[in-house]
């Protein structure tokens, strides 16, 4: 493959426009979903494709087989990256990218430093045009040996069964990923909090729901993605937490269709849920003001990154220390 440039970025949008721009000959789009679910430390490669592959299947987002397939191909791609003559990794500042630099920096660790190359980019790719998006060439920098290291120990923090190296990696000055502390840290607010058990994306969704009331569910996405600096959740993901807080037996939220968003489905259906006006419930209200604790009221099984949140051992997120709290 001589002259050619293997360009790797965050999901199928910018690939498109990136195309579209006549950059790289080679494109590839990561399209995982890595501050959702597990990434246990104590498997390969090829198990980590396949407990990835089963989680986007449990959130209703693809089937088994084919979402397989891809992380596999992909996986095979990047690993036959000596192959091409430059790989530039075009990822912005947001969490949902940030995660994903750290696992093709990770695996990138065996390949020609003088062929890897980096743009950080300080705006979302895929809202560009094919125009904006080649703009984006003049951020590309040489990848340093100390961004792979710094990767390296990111991304074995991330999947460590305990928050603890995590918090203490995001406290320290990381500069050479100068988006990666932010990301790290809102990361870890993922965790319930001590207050009420809530983690931040569940503090924000039941704030703008109670301060608004009657906000539809597509009102209620972009009035979430205003309290998140920078925005880095999509609407699928966004569409899984809803869902997960309007169970009709333990329901935070009140007013959606039942049977959660209609992935995949038609466009009638989506519509329905999207318009559905929703308030909290009782006992949404009861969580939200600390009166009641949402892990003690309903338990948790749950993922964030390699920690597993269950009922009877589950860490939290101290917001008035700023730290993880381990399990009592």
């Amino acid at each position: 493959m001589h002259n050619v440039e293997l360009l790797i970025t965050n999901g199928d949008s910018a690939a498109h426009l990136l195309q579209q721009a006549g950059i790289g000959s080679k494109i590839l789009p990561w399209r995982d979903v890595l501050h959702e679910g597990p990434i246990p430390q104590d498997q390969d490669d090829l198990q980590l494709a396949e407990t990835r592959a089963r989680f986007i299947v449990s959130q209703r987002w693809g089937e088994y087989g084919p979402t397989l397939k891809q992380f596999r191909e992909r996986d095979e791609l990047l690993a036959r990256g000596s192959a091409y003559n430059r790989i530039s990794l075009w990822f912005e500042h947001d969490l949902y990218d940030q995660l994903q630099l750290l696992q093709v920096l990770d695996r990138c660790k065996a390949l020609p430093l003088d062929k890897l190359f980096l743009v950080q980019a300080t705006d979302f790719l895929g809202t560009q045009t094919p125009e904006s998006i080649a703009e984006f060439r003049k951020l590309e920098r040489p990848v340093t040996g100390e961004q792979i290291a710094l990767a390296q120990s990111a991304w074995q923090a991330l999947r460590a069964p305990s928050p603890e190296a995590l918090a203490n990696l995001a406290g320290n000055d990381l500069a050479e990923l100068p988006f990666l502390k932010n990301s790290l840290t809102r990361l870890l607010k993922e965790l319930p909090s001590t207050s009420n058990g809530l983690n931040l994306t569940q503090q924000h969704i039941l704030q703008i729901v109670g301060q608004n009331p009657e906000i539809t569910a597509r009102e209620l996405f972009g009035k979430y993605n205003e309290a998140e600096t920078p925005a880095f959740m999509g609407d699928w993901s966004f569409w899984r937490w809803l869902d997960g807080m309007t169970m009709p037996s333990h329901a935070l939220i009140d007013g959606l269709p039942p049977g959660g968003y209609p992935f995949r489905k038609s466009r009638e259906q989506a519509s329905i849920y999207l318009q559905s006006k929703l308030s909290l419930s009782a006992l949404g209200e009861s969580i939200l003001n600390g009166a009641e604790d949402l892990i003690d009221t309903l338990g948790i099984d749950r993922w964030v990154g390699g920690v597993h949140l269950t009922t009877t051992d589950c860490w939290r997120w101290d917001p008035e220390n700023h730290r993880p709290q381990a399990p009592k």
